[in-house]
Formats: C-alpha cells, structure tokens, sequence
C-alpha cells in the first residue's frame, strides 16, 4: 500500500474546496504514472498511460485493516480506491470516525465522536461535496452549517456580477446626465498641478476601492501574495490614462463626478476579476 501525504498542483487553486478535490484526485493515478515516466525522460499526455495504469491496478474489493501508531482503521477498497466503509478506532477500541467512501471521495454521511464515544460533528456529503455539518454537545445537536456547493457558488457568483453590472449601468447613467444637463458654467476647474496629482493618485484610490468592495462579494477573487503587485500595475496603467481624459476632456460636470468616475472605474475592475474568476471555477 502507498500512502499519499502530499499532492502536488501546477497551479494556484481558484476554489480551494471539495470540488476542487474531487478533480484532483479524478486522474490522479495518471498523474503520479506521467511524473514518474517523465523523471526518466519519457514524457506523454495523461491518456499514453491508461494502459500502464490498468497493467498495474489491482482490480475488484479488498478490505484492510491498517495499525497505526494511535489508531486502527478499517478500509475497503475498489481497484485502487477507497470505496464503502470506513471506520477509525482507538487503541482501547472505541469508535472514532465513520463514514464512507466513493471512489476515493467522502460520501453520505460521517460522524465524528470523543473519547466518551459521544457524537462531535456530523458532516454530510453529495456526489463529493460537503453540503452541511452538525455539531453536538453530549450528542445532543447544538448548531447547524450550510456549506455551498460548486454549483451553487457559482450562481451565486452570477447573482452578484448582475448587481455590479445595475450599479455601474447607473453611474454612468448619472453621469451622462451630469454632462447634457451641465453648461460652461457648471465645468469644474481643476488646475494642471492638481489634475497631474489627480491622475497619479486616483488610479491608486480605485485600486484600494475595488479591493474593499472585493471584500463584500462571498467566495471573491483573491491573488497570490506575488500576483498582487502585477494586478496593480495592470489596473493603474489602464486607469490612469481614463482618468487624464476625464480631466483634461470631458471635464468635472458636478461636486460629485469624481465620486462617481471612481466607483465605476472600481466597480469596471471587480466586475472583469470576478467574471474571470468564475471562468475559472465554473465546473
């Protein structure tokens, strides 16, 4: 038997969940075939290794009962899988953990329990994804957890991308009838020392703006520590070209343009990141 302690991405996960999980461990028996064969030169795409994988699989049941140093689990297996019951138990024999598995993947339901062999949690799966937990006091159910499916994050996702799409569809309704209604007199003046400190610094407000409106959106986008500094210097060299035309161009027609210009240019931002992002998480 071959246990696995870590596996390996090439990529930052988009949604660190149970779906992702899922994915990850759908070929991942081709995967850990392909990394051994290239090590010694012989590279091929997942599909070269099916047959080497099937040469070597062990095919039908098996059930095992592994001793570890604080704990005893029974285990069955389907080819190479885990599949069906699964029970842990201490060294004095007392049931720990008991679930199932599908397919090498949590299913139905798993309970967890003490030392006292009360009940802790009770965690509840379908077709892989966690979708509620209990948790107990001496057994007794105290608090219950949704959790959102794969499925279900990404409509909600759609729900707010039509909410951002209403209010930047409003700004800029605003702010056309700012500029029919304004005339000459209405025009802000704004002098070319401030507007050159305007168009340096603004970018900079948008960028602060969209990552605080981020912070209301559930499951949003989030970078890499490193990714960070060049989604800044993306958002301010396209901003700050707008903000020198809205400037020097079309003018400030009212106190509060500038306001508005901001949260459209923010919202512009977390709308393009967010409908990336869900590209990316959509099953």
């Amino acid at each position: 038997m071959i246990g696995v302690q870590e596996i390996r991405i090439y990529r930052y996960p988009p949604l660190d969940d149970e779906f992702h999980k899922k994915q990850i461990l759908a070929d991942l028996d081709l995967r850990l075939l392909q990394d051994m064969q290239d090590r010694y030169g012989t590279k091929g795409s997942l599909s070269n290794y099916k047959s080497l994988k099937e040469s070597l699989t062990i095919h039908g049941t098996t059930s095992i009962t592994l001793n570890l140093d604080s704990a005893t689990d029974e285990l069955n297996f389907k080819d190479t899988r885990l599949d069906g019951a699964f029970k842990r138990l201490s060294n004095n024999h007392q049931l720990m953990i008991e679930g199932t598995f599908n397919n090498g993947i949590e299913d139905s339901t798993w309970t967890f329990y003490d030392r006292s062999n009360e009940i802790v949690s009770r965690k509840y799966f379908v077709d892989g994804e966690l979708v509620k937990t209990e948790f107990f006091e001496k057994s007794k159910l105290v608090r219950e957890q949704d959790h959102n499916t794969r499925t279900e994050k990404v409509r909600n996702k759609y729900f707010y991308l039509a909410i951002i799409c209403i209010f930047i569809i409003s700004l800029l309704t605003k702010l056309v009838l700012n500029f029919r209604r304004s005339q000459q007199k209405d025009i802000i003046a704004i002098s070319l020392f401030w507007g050159i400190i305007c168009v340096i610094a603004l970018p900079l407000v948008v960028i602060i703006v969209a990552k605080v409106i981020s912070n209301f959106i559930p499951d949003s986008y989030t970078n890499p520590f490193f990714g960070i500094f060049f989604e800044a210097f993306y958002i301010y060299v396209v901003t700050a070209p707008l903000f020198l035309l809205v400037l020097g161009y079309v003018k400030l027609r009212s106190k509060y343009d500038l306001i508005l210009y901001i949260l459209v240019f923010s919202l512009t931002v977390v709308l393009i990141e967010e409908w990336n992002y869900l590209k990316d998480i959509a099953p």
